[in-house]
């Protein structure tokens, strides 16, 4: 797809490569227009889309960003791929975002951030049909990138250890307005926070967990941390995405 290298008066055109700015930072191939909201192809080797997005005051063309520009984007097309430290290992990864410090919606004192994200790892590749979509990210700041693949690099992360698993499972505890109810597998108990289970890709049910606690139960119409567990919604961290990839519980 051709970067366009105009742009109309009354906002984006097809092709443009967008910047997000008050979406979490990531970055987006416009492919569709609607007024003033835009679907986008997101970066990465999967053909992933975000729809509906806003593209007025938070939105910036990438081509306006000169460093983001130079490593997202080779001849005409969207590409980004980069090559960072991730534990411990050089790896390939591609830009997905970028945290300007003076953004000037969430200014910091830092500075400026690239969103990297990978393949998923060896632990969980397998449950991912696309290869990236449940791939980890980082943060880092320019000086940290090299651009393009590096030959001997790492094609994807090493597997988490015990104390990174630990680390996770404290961020995502941290984050209950973000994950709600959704903290466990409805059918195994375990925690989004472990390497992803096969019981979404097998349909096999193991049990009836609650999905606030992991708690097993008997039956579905038992209540548990407040509500029905046949009413628990299935929409956080992994356990959502492989939920509605392969089927609710």
């Amino acid at each position: 797809t051709k970067i366009a290298t105009e742009k109309k008066e009354e906002g984006p055109m097809i092709g443009e490569i967008l910047f997000f700015s008050r979406t979490g930072g990531f970055i987006g191939q416009v492919i569709e227009l609607d007024d003033n909201k835009c679907n986008v192809k997101l970066p990465g080797p999967s053909d992933a889309t975000f729809d509906g997005l806003y593209w007025g005051s938070g939105s910036r063309k990438v081509e306006l960003i000169p460093e983001l520009n130079e490593l997202l984007v080779v001849g005409d097309e969207m590409k980004g791929l980069v090559t960072v430290m991730f534990r411990g290992v050089q790896c390939h990864g591609w830009i997905t975002g970028y945290l300007p410090s003076d953004d000037g919606y969430k200014p910091t004192d830092g500075p400026n951030l690239f969103i990297i994200k990978f393949r998923p790892d060896d632990a969980n590749k397998y449950v991912d049909v696309t290869d990236f979509d449940m791939g980890a990210t980082t943060n880092v700041s320019l000086a940290e990138i090299t651009k393009g693949h590096v030959d001997g690099a790492a094609e994807r992360p090493p597997v988490r250890d015990a104390a990174m698993i630990a680390s996770d499972k404290k961020k995502i505890k941290e984050a209950k307005v973000v994950y709600t109810r959704s903290l466990h597998c409805a059918s195994c108990g375990i925690g989004i926070w472990e390497n992803a289970c096969d019981c979404y890709v097998t349909r096999v049910r193991k049990g009836i967990c609650c999905q606030a606690c992991g708690k097993e139960h008997e039956e579905t119409s038992d209540r548990c941390c407040g509500a029905i567990l046949s009413g628990q919604l299935q929409t956080g961290g992994w356990a959502g995405v492989l939920s509605e990839r392969y089927g609710y519980f």
